[in-house]
């Protein structure tokens, strides 16, 4: 398991150089296969720092030289140009500016051993898209190993595409400039200047991804399959563009490329189940990511610790109802919390989002919708509490339970000595619960991940073979949700008793690495359940935001408490986000005074040209 696309020092050590290290490896060293599923592709990038050949030299190589069988399953944006004719000019251009880059990965390998397929939204359908449109968001690598006797996958947030690289540190004026600044880009600006650093400080990037084997990689290389041959797809609300060497291979079965080992005591100690939200319509779509958050949620005993690049769900429940998000996963995390309160069970849940995510076409509308949660939340929080436990001086609080976060970076500049800041931005999907279990992949928290007829997605829960599973928690997380919880309990509910986890599972092992990252050492060595360890993140996030506000050196780790206030009643109010870019050539000016409530969402129908 990795966070972010590099380790570095006694990390490195112990752990290896990283994601994209590993994936280089995997793609320099297969002898077969390489499929690539990806929302954006980068065909200039290098995935290995120390080796000067881009992703898309080396996916040439490997099917030229080596004969290795490369396909390429890419999203077509439709913003990014027309895919039903022959005409692509002026596409290049425009992909390179705030896009995918995906036209310009088809232009590169368009006349090449290297099979690439365009995978997007049927312009001549009759199906009305919204705002959401329908995005190919899954991110994973399938790679032959051992000769082409076993097989290994790649899953999680990471694109392989610009302005991912990074470290734990997350530097904002990064020494070795060819590795950061010349492939980063800024998704908070317009298009226009989303290539452009106002006085070179770099949006850091903070992430998850993960390696799997196994059976599972059966599972990962059927479901490319699928998508490859179109076969999910019945009334042509998709629409594929294939180059000639996929057009060549079009009878190729790619599945029997795909050998995987049965030698189980050489596997990890994990079982694992591959997740989707997949369909082309809500009634018929696949929702088992939704359904593994809501279930695993449902049998947290200790904590839920999340990181998501949005929190937007229980859209019902809002001071201004709709169906933007309508998923039920906030509102299931209100149910335990709920139970946690009746019961005076330790139980915390901690949420890490970026300070602001998208673009700023988008960004204040979704900001919107996601306050709207978050505010929705504490406020059912705080109604809880008076119901269950009073009014008394002694009755928790909301935030003794939920702790919402964002990450954040100040430094200075060696070359003016000028300090500066800016966030790190949040792309995590990822979801541990009480260091036994977790899922991980390319689903955010909101609607457009979870419905399941929106954005097509992609992960992979693993639990310890000694702790029950999401595909055995069902009959169990509705027993618990649906029995008793509207009336007062006679007596306290006792959690029942449950072997510790032990120091070396690895789940546990990955959550304190990213504490570490995120929170310091220091809190690590709290349970995450106790409410020493909510007081410690709760001061150390306040005092944290102090000093990003005031561009000063962090206390510790990147944490800082997002730009809203809760008081004991669960009434949330937003704050100014505190952040400003300046274009130091034309001296423009953005997201000054962006307020962390955003302004009200609205949807419209896209164009499919």
């Amino acid at each position: 398991m990795y966070h972010d696309a590099r380790t570095t020092g006694e990390e490195a050590k112990v752990h290896g150089e990283g994601a994209y290290y590993d994936i280089y490896n995997s793609i320099n060293n297969a002898k077969k296969h390489i499929f690539i599923s990806g929302w954006s592709l980068n065909v200039d990038m290098r995935l290995n720092r120390d080796v000067d050949e881009s992703l898309g030299q080396l996916l040439i190589r490997k099917s030229h030289e080596d004969g290795v069988t490369v396909c390429v399953l890419l999203w077509r944006s439709s913003a990014e140009g027309n895919l039903i004719t022959d005409t692509f000019s002026g596409i290049e251009k425009k992909a390179d500016v705030g896009g995918t880059r995906n036209f310009s990965a088809y232009r590169f390998f368009e006349n090449s051993l290297v099979q690439i397929k365009l995978w997007g939204a049927n312009p001549l359908s009759k199906h009305i898209f919204t705002i959401y449109g329908k995005t190919m968001h899954q991110k994973f690598i399938i790679c032959d190993t051992d000769n082409g006797n076993d097989s290994m996958a790649y899953i999680g947030g990471l694109d392989l595409s610009f302005g991912r690289y990074d470290t734990p540190e997350h530097p904002l004026f990064p020494e070795d400039n060819s590795d950061f600044m010349k492939y980063a880009f800024n998704e908070q600006l317009p298009d226009k200047d989303q290539n452009t650093f106002y006085g070179n400080v770099r949006l850091p990037w903070h992430d998850i991804h993960m390696a799997v084997t196994g059976d599972i990689v059966k599972d990962l290389a059927k479901h490319f399959y699928d998508r490859w041959t179109h076969a999910l797809f019945t009334d042509k609300c998709t629409f594929l563009r294939g180059n000639q060497a996929a057009d060549k291979h079009a009878n190729l079965n790619l599945l029997e490329l795909v050998k995987v080992a049965t030698k189980e005591t050489e596997r990890g100690p994990y079982n694992s189940q591959l997740l989707l939200s997949f369909g082309e319509t809500e009634k018929n779509a696949e929702k088992s990511i939704q359904k593994a958050y809501l279930t695993t949620i449902a049998l947290a005993k200790q904590f839920i610790y999340i990181e998501s690049q949005f929190l937007i769900g229980g859209s019902m429940m809002w001071e201004d109802p709709n169906e933007y998000g309508n998923n039920q996963i906030p509102v299931q995390i209100l149910l335990r919390i709920e139970e946690a309160i009746r019961y005076k069970q330790q139980f915390k849940v901690y949420v890490v989002i970026p300070l602001f995510p998208d673009n700023q076409k988008y960004m204040p509308h979704v900001m919107y919708n996601q306050f709207q949660t978050i505010k929705m939340m504490y406020r059912v929080i705080g109604l809880m509490i008076k119901k269950h436990r009073g009014t008394d001086s002694n009755a928790p609080k909301p935030d003794d339970y939920l702790f919402i976060g964002c990450l954040g970076k100040s430094e200075v500049n060696k070359k003016d000595n000028k300090a500066e800041h800016n966030q790190i931005y949040v792309h995590s999907k990822m979801m541990i619960i009480d260091d036994r279990f977790i899922i991980a992949g390319s689903a955010n928290l909101n609607e457009r991940s979870m419905n399941g007829a929106m954005d097509a997605e992609i992960c992979v829960s693993l639990w310890n073979k000694n702790h029950t599973g999401a595909n055995m928690a069902v009959i169990q997380a509705e027993e618990r949700h649906d029995a008793e919880l509207g009336t007062e309990p006679q007596e306290e509910k006792v959690q029942p008793e449950e072997e510790p986890v032990a120091e070396n599972e690895p789940v546990k092992l990955f959550r304190k690495r990213i504490w570490k990252e995120v929170f310091g050492e220091e809190i690590t060595k709290y349970d995450p359940q106790s409410s020493k360890c909510m007081e410690l993140v709760q001061a150390l996030a306040a005092a944290n935001r102090k000093h990003f506000l005031a561009k000063e050196p962090l206390e510790s780790g990147h944490i800082m408490r997002a730009p809203f206030t809760v008081d004991s009643n669960g009434t949330a109010k937003s704050e100014k986000v505190g952040i400003n870019y300046i274009n130091k050539v034309s001296g423009q000016e953005y997201l000054k005074g962006l307020d962390f409530a955003g302004t009200k969402a609205y949807t419209f129908t896209l164009q499919f040209l």
